[in-house]
């Protein structure tokens, strides 16, 4: 079965440095063992790791994290455990 996922393709292009911001149907049969469009199962591989900085902030949620989402424009904020309570007191603060 064939996955068909694009972040693999993209993931290819980038190790070739042919990625430039675009899927086209040409990108899709790119020939890479990663292209999962042309071979079935998952790749041989990981396509991405999380960063240090990523790593870190999981082994330690003490900040305040905002996540946007262009072109949707919407935003969700992560709130760290010590918080919590805050947001039970006043319920609108996540505009719930």
């Amino acid at each position: 079965m064939l996955l068909q996922c694009d972040p693999t393709v993209i993931y290819a292009l980038e190790q070739n440095d042919s990625y430039n911001g675009t899927l086209t149907l040409k990108d899709l049969r790119f020939s890479s063992p990663y292209n999962t469009y042309l071979h079935a199962g998952l790749p041989p591989g990981p396509i991405g790791n999380p960063g240090e900085a990523s790593l870190r902030a999981a082994l330690n949620p003490s900040q305040l994290t905002i996540s946007t989402s262009w072109p949707t424009r919407r935003v969700a904020i992560f709130l760290p455990p010590r918080w919590w309570n805050i947001t039970k007191m006043w319920p609108n603060i996540t505009g719930s």
